[in-house]
């Protein structure tokens, strides 16, 4: 009896925390969904990678007009280039063009050896055409030069040699490869027209001795070399950077600067394939 009150009393003791020691039903996990921003296109547009375009699109609005590349050449071809052409000869070398003549200074080579000496001299080279081109890399025009090529271009003569030793006795020095000279071109105004001023060379191919001693003579080929080069570019200068000259070509490009329909021309300035006329 005693037993069964204490386990009621015991009873009457727990009874409110067994009723708070119920479980708590779970809340339920609310999942917000959050949405990528939606990014505004920008208002301004990215520059085009087509230079040529864009610089159409520039010279366009700026009273420019282009002119092809190819239609230059032609013109250059046609009515300069054909009046060009230049001879190296020990006798007489010259650079000819739209019918004036300058003479061009090559000197001698001398190569001091033990017994006797070899002298070197250009020998009756000449050239066979002239044309203009165009280089998209550099924006630059060209006139090329074409020579002949025979053989024994620069001669080797021992002069204190004895009979056929004399010619035979110094070997020759043949100009292998292109045998090209390269007269760069820069577009200029001129008479409200264009017309072009020479402002370097440059000598393709190279030139090669017959025989073993090219070891024993390097600076032999580079003299002449650079005499051809500075010669021809002093003298394509004073031919082609005067009055008169520029005058002529500048005539020859009026009937295509024209179809332009510019007005007084002010500028001109070279593209990738184009050669871009400007207005005042």
């Amino acid at each position: 009896m005693k037993t069964m009150s204490k386990l009621f009393i015991l009873a009457l003791c727990l009874g409110p925390l067994t009723a708070q020691a119920q479980l708590v039903p779970k809340k339920k996990t609310t999942v917000t969904k959050i949405n990528k921003p939606v990014e505004n296109k920008p208002t301004v547009q990215a520059v085009r990678t087509n230079t040529e375009r864009a610089t159409a699109e520039i010279v366009k609005t700026t009273g420019c007009r282009p002119l092809a590349a190819a239609s230059v050449n032609t013109v250059l071809t046609s009515r300069v280039a054909k009046t060009l052409s230049i001879k190296l000869d020990r006798e007489s070398s010259y650079i000819r063009f739209n019918g004036s003549t300058q003479q061009l200074s090559i000197s001698e080579y001398k190569v001091e050896k033990p017994g006797h000496d070899w002298l070197y001299f250009m020998n009756d080279v000449n050239s066979t055409k002239a044309e203009a081109s165009f280089d998209e890399e550099t924006r630059r025009f060209y006139l090329k030069i074409t020579f002949e090529g025979d053989g024994s271009e620069i001669k080797g003569r021992c002069p204190g040699c004895i009979g056929r030793y004399e010619d035979s006795r110094a070997p020759d020095i043949n100009w292998l490869g292109n045998r090209e000279l390269i007269i760069e071109l820069k577009p200029i105004v001129h008479g409200n027209s264009i017309a072009f001023e020479a402002k370097g060379t440059k000598l393709k191919g190279h030139f090669a001795i017959n025989g073993p001693v090219q070891a024993f003579m390097p600076g032999l080929t580079t003299y002449f070399e650079r005499q051809i080069m500075n010669a021809v570019e002093a003298q394509a200068k004073r031919l082609m950077n005067t009055s008169a000259v520029r005058t002529m070509m500048a005539d020859a490009f009026r009937g295509t600067v024209n179809t332009l329909g510019l007005g007084g021309i002010d500028t001109v300035e070279t593209g990738e394939d184009h050669l871009y006329i400007c207005a005042k």
